[in-house]
């Protein structure tokens, strides 16, 4: 398996990070990395996702929720080409005291194809995740 971890203090409480992170509706207005989600978040449940990395063109496909605990965690896995590339994307978060929460957000990648599309867009991965931390970051700290 190759991936990403990223993570991010945010200053606001777990409850209003979540809040945001969970509202797929609203990330086309806030969200420069996932640019679309539409499903609903429950175990098994289909998600219709689209990523913009950087320059390239965004990219459409379907995912299902495999790992959810409201208000701490959320997960998917996409199997993008049959036994060829499957990731595997997830957010959790940690209370850190009563206005501060923990973001951690990782993806893995797996088959065939995860090493060279990785070494191809490991760049454009590492800024695309970046951005959405930061955006999450001050979209949970707006009052």
């Amino acid at each position: 398996m190759r991936g990403f971890r990223t993570e991010i203090p945010i200053n606001a409480s777990q409850e209003r990070v979540w809040s945001v992170l969970s509202d797929f509706g609203q990330y086309p207005s806030w969200n420069p990395f996932i640019r679309k989600i539409s499903g609903r978040i429950g175990v098994n449940e289909k998600l219709h996702i689209s990523v913009k990395l950087s320059f390239f063109p965004p990219v459409s496909f379907e995912a299902f929720v495999d790992l959810l605990a409201p208000g701490e965690r959320v997960g998917w896995n996409a199997v993008l080409f049959p036994g060829l590339l499957t990731a595997r994307h997830w957010f959790e978060l940690f209370k850190i005291d009563s206005c501060t929460t923990l973001l951690i957000h990782s993806e893995e990648f797996s088959g065939m194809f995860s090493g060279p599309v990785l070494a191809i867009l490991s760049r454009a991965f590492n800024k695309g995740y970046a951005s959405m931390n930061l955006a999450l970051k001050k979209q949970s700290e707006r009052s």
